[in-house]
This record gives C-alpha cells, structure tokens and sequence, in this order.
C-alpha cells in the first residue's frame, strides 16, 4: 500500500490564511516543511481521503492527475475536509472527458449523511458530474476498488459524526485516524477484534499542549502508540505518524521532529509518501 500525505495543516493553513502570529511568521521564514496546506491524502492514484480547498493546487504541486479518481473517502463535514463544490467542476464545460471516453469517469463518494447533506447543498445536480454517494455506517466494512474500508467512530463533533478510516489491501492495513481525541471506547473495541496495523496516522493539532478531547497533542499521540502497543495492534515494522497540525501549537517541523523521533513516531509533511 502506497500513502502520499498531501496537506498536513488543520482548518486555517500553516502559516495561518490571515495570521501575523509569531508561529506563522517562523514557518514563512523557515518555509520548507513548515509549509502546510490543508488535510489530505492518496492511496495509490485513484482513492483519496478527504478533499480539502487545497487539493487542486496539491495536485499541481505534487503532479497528480484527479481525472483518474474513483474514490473519495472524507472523514467529516468540516469545510477543511470536504469541499465539495469543486466537484461541480466535473461538468461540462468546466470538465472534459479524456479523447475516446464518452464521459467522465465515474467517482464515488464515501460519508455520513451530513457529508452527503453538504454534497447536495454545494452541488445539488452531483450525479449530472457522474458522482455516486455512499452512505456510510460505523463498522461496516465497504469494498472501494482493491481496497476495503472500514469506518470507525471519531471523537470529534458533538452534534454530528466524524470518522475514522481502516483501509486494507493485500494484507496491509492502515489506520488514518484525523480530527479526534481519544478514541471512543467502541472504537478500541473493534481494533481489539484481531487487528494488525502496518501503518497509523495520529492527529496531532494541538502540537505542545494537551487537548484529548476533539483533537489529539503530541503527548496523546505518544499515549495512543503506547496503548496501541500495549494492546499488541502494531506490526512489527508498523509506521506511525503524527499529522494535522495547527500554528496553535507552537511547534515547528523541526520542533516537532526533536520531541517525536525518540518515540519512534514520524513527522508528516506535505507530500510525504510512506509504502507498506
């Protein structure tokens, strides 16, 4: 399984859209890894998880072709995960399918209800795009392609459900756990079930300071790779990164690296690429 992290920053960027902070103004000095776009990934070339209002200019940057997407998992309805109204760049005339094809290739979308409420809102008339939508439901597995998906509870919203993702393919499994806390106590249950992961991707958005609840620091991620441990899920040559962070948090990506790599946990950057 291939994994390309494309954005690594929460909701406002890194630096920050409109932010004069000192943490932004580092990160504009320093540029390198210390430029974040927001959240999302690709396996392989036609699965991606989430679709941010950055994933065009990610696509640009990282030469990547979106015409051949088949399938978009998002992990909530925040507007830093899903942006759905590019999809309604899909039609004609903003789209064209390639020479010999009658139409676009057709591209499934994967979320709760209020991922598909957002769909509808920002593109009422999707499937004229040749976007299907499937509605997903907490642990029950989903056949994408090569690919199965398994949607487990986030600890995130409140008032609406968050997820995050279990993908297998040909005996690997990731573990792409963004925008949550702890993990509920039915989520530890399920990965509890016989699970062996390869790979793990672990919020870390409040970067130095504590926050278990909604969103993860790096000292919960060091908790969760202990308990992950603890628990026997992790393959012998597992990966685990931390990712998804915020100019709130103060670190850097050096900063980040110097109180991560004793613990054995990676770093993300924006296109980071990881084979397992």
């Amino acid at each position: 399984m291939r994994l390309q992290i494309l954005g690594t920053a929460a909701a406002e960027g890194w630096p920050a859209v409109f932010c004069g902070c000192t943490n932004c103004q580092r990160a504009r000095e320093l540029g390198g890894r210390n430029i974040r776009t927001r959240s999302g990934a690709v396996l392989g070339t036609t699965h991606k998880i989430d679709f941010s209002p950055d994933s065009f200019s990610q696509a640009l940057r990282h030469s990547l072709d979106w015409e051949k997407l088949e399938h978009i998992f998002v992990t909530h309805s925040h507007g830093d995960h899903f942006y759905p109204a590019e999809i309604a760049m899909r039609q004609e005339v903003f789209a064209h399918p390639p020479v010999g094809q009658e139409r676009m290739r057709e591209l499934r979308i994967y979320g709760d209800r209020y991922v598909y409420e957002r769909l509808v809102e920002a593109v009422p008339n999707y499937e004229a795009a040749n976007v299907t939508f499937h509605q997903l439901e907490a642990f029950t597995p989903v056949r994408a392609g090569s690919i199965m998906a398994v949607p487990l509870p986030a600890d995130h919203m409140l008032d609406k459900n968050a997820f995050i993702y279990l993908f297998s393919e040909k005996g690997k499994t990731l573990l792409y756990a963004l925008d949550t806390g702890w993990f509920p106590g039915e989520t530890w249950d399920f990965l509890d079930s016989g699970l062996t992961l390869d790979c793990v991707v672990l919020d870390a958005t409040c970067g130095s300071l504590s926050c278990s609840s909604g969103h993860m620091g790096i000292g919960e991620v060091i908790r969760t790779k202990e308990e992950l441990t603890k628990r026997g899920l992790l393959a012998e040559k597992a990966v685990v990164i931390a990712n998804h962070f915020s100019h709130n948090g103060g670190l850097l990506h050096h900063e980040l690296e110097e109180r991560l790599a004793p613990y054995g946990i990676i770093t993300a950057y924006d296109g980071m690429t990881v084979a397992f």
